[in-house]
């Protein structure tokens, strides 16, 4: 994950088909004491589909009973045991939650500087017991939280040795132990004359009670290209991220992790607890998955998505720097093919969450699911929209008016074989 051209420019101002006859089984072998299964082309599409709610269970938002909500920087939140759904906004601070009707039932913390206080929230967890972890980048603290706002105390984020950033938070494992990975607030641009490139990514663990980040395994970030922002006189060289180009996706699980590099359709897996580290996947899994190809009005949508956001930024940010960045759109570089696997997700049970390709934000986006060995166990297509949470049964999707910018969050029930419920 690297860092969006609008957080930075916001911290610098302040195919289905007929399957009869088709053998979706994967050929299982072992290479080096690592587990390999392969699945062929059509595995993906036969999985059984899985349905949705007939209507939403609950709306957090715009048409909710508290239309006044705004969920514009609402981007982090998760699902607790009962169905309350907690919310993360930027601006303001401030983690909200809410029933599982839709209405906001209370707060978590408050903005400030003081104990279990924030500022900037940059990630958020819900832990066993319903326990929420939210990380406050400025002070590199993890604030934890009673499901009913009680304080429950604060943890300290050591610095990497080799630069002044805190990893950024993906997951926390059974053992207490944390998954992190080596982002850098400012993108970076490597030595060299090349246009398009992907920096290394390290994948590190820190242990419940260590001080110093473990690197479990080096991956491939997301595929950049050169650029400038250009703020007041001065013009900073920074990187951007390639249209449609593939970027790392990692899920977290109970003892480890599963990691894509998103360019091809293969995910690994690493086990980090009781490892010893630089750690090999202890299992790969590979699917037979054509990749579609970018066409002109995939580019066109994609810079009329990123004006209209950048246009909602106004009185947030200097007009001269916010025309500027408007103006670079047109210079967006563009991948040819969609990636192999453009989002990945884990939910409580272990169970993954994989789309092919990249949404747009707006689109109706397929998501298969996988069993905590892999092996594909249902599809289901989510309304139009981003997946915002997911719990044993049931989704939250932010959705976004594309004329008035509101954002509504929309609690669905999902229903399929395995599942484990839904509405």
């Amino acid at each position: 994950m690297q860092t969006s051209p609008v957080l930075l420019l916001l911290l610098l101002a302040a195919c289905g088909g007929d399957t009869a006859g088709r053998n979706s089984a994967a050929v299982a072998r072992d290479s080096a004491g690592i587990a390999i299964l392969e699945f062929p082309a059509g595995a993906i599409e036969d999985a059984p589909e899985w349905t949705l709610s007939k209507e939403p269970l609950a709306i957090i938002g715009d048409d909710s009973p508290d239309a006044t909500l705004d969920l514009t920087t609402a981007t982090l939140g998760g699902i607790l045991s009962d169905g309350r759904v907690v919310v993360a906004t930027a601006q303001p601070a401030q983690i909200m939650l809410f029933g599982a009707d839709g209405a906001q039932v209370g707060t978590l913390g408050r903005a400030g500087e003081g104990p279990g206080e924030y500022r900037a929230l940059i990630q958020l967890l819900i832990l066993p017991g319903d326990t929420v972890l939210a990380f406050e980048v400025t002070r590199r603290k993890g604030i934890l939280y009673g499901a009913d706002g009680t304080l429950l105390g604060e943890l300290d984020f050591p610095l990497l040795a080799d630069r002044p950033i805190v990893p950024l938070m993906r997951g926390r494992l059974d053992d207490g132990s944390f998954v992190l990975s080596g982002e850098t607030l400012l993108p970076q641009t490597p030595e060299g004359n090349e246009k398009i490139y992907r920096l290394d990514l390290p994948i590190f663990a820190l242990g419940s009670a260590a001080t110093n980040y473990d690197t479990v395994t080096v991956t491939r970030g997301t595929q950049s290209y050169r650029s400038s922002l250009t703020f007041g006189n001065q013009v900073m060289p920074i990187s951007r991220q390639v249209g449609f180009g593939p970027s790392p996706q990692i899920a977290v699980t109970r003892n480890g992790f599963w990691l894509s590099t998103g360019d091809v359709a293969e995910l690994r897996e690493f086990v980090v607890s009781g490892a010893t580290f630089p750690a090999q996947p202890s299992r790969v899994v590979r699917f037979n998955q054509p990749r579609r190809e970018v066409t002109e009005a995939d580019r066109e949508r994609y810079r009329e998505q990123a004006a209209e956001g950048l246009e909602r930024l106004k009185g947030a940010i200097p007009a001269e720097l916010l025309d500027v960045e408007i103006a670079k759109l047109k210079e967006t570089v563009f991948a040819n093919s969609f990636p192999a696997i453009g989002q990945l997700r884990a939910d409580h049970l272990g169970r993954l969450w994989m789309t092919s390709g990249t949404s747009l934000g707006d689109d109706m986006t397929t998501w298969t699911m996988l069993d905590p060995d892999g092996k594909p166990i249902g599809r289901v297509t989510l309304p139009e929209g981003t997946l915002f949470a997911v719990a044993e049964d049931r989704v939250v999707i932010r959705r976004e008016d594309p004329a008035s910018g509101l954002v509504r969050l929309e609690v669905w029930g999902v229903v399929g074989s395995g599942w484990g419920g839904g509405g």
